[in-house]
């Protein structure tokens, strides 16, 4: 578009130092993330370095048979000194345990599924996977 945009591939997680480091310069953030500990990261950072982060996220609903029955998409808009994603409810405490959990203890997270241990609201998909 002639904006002189850059774009800057960084082949690491969020939590890197070099990668924290460079999001903070940022003028603006856009977020596409496909886990709750990975969007409230983000949100931290964003927050912490005072950066406008736009947080883009959707979801499909399958159907059953193999087809989607519905796509929903939001947009949120997170002000430096302003609400979060977590104070707009988009995800739960019990949702960033369960996440963070996951990542970084994948055995006792599925242990915990599978018993039925109640992190009171895991992943959906995963209890119907574990039943």
């Amino acid at each position: 578009m002639g904006l002189g945009t850059k774009v800057e591939v960084y082949n690491d997680e969020l939590s890197n130092p070099d990668v924290v480091r460079a999001v903070a310069g940022c003028d603006v953030v856009f977020g596409c993330m496909d886990s709750v500990d990975g969007r409230h990261l983000l949100n931290r950072i964003a927050t912490f370095y005072l950066l406008p982060y736009f947080d883009i996220g959707v979801k499909l609903i399958a159907d059953g048979n193999g087809g989607i029955e519905q796509v929903c998409g939001t947009i949120h808009y997170i002000q430096p000194g302003g609400s979060s994603l977590l104070s707009r409810r988009v995800y739960s405490h019990d949702q960033l345990f369960a996440a963070n959990l996951k990542r970084t203890d994948a055995n006792e997270y599925h242990e915990r599924v599978k018993s039925k241990y109640t992190l009171r609201v895991l992943m959906k998909t995963d209890l119907q996977l574990s039943a």
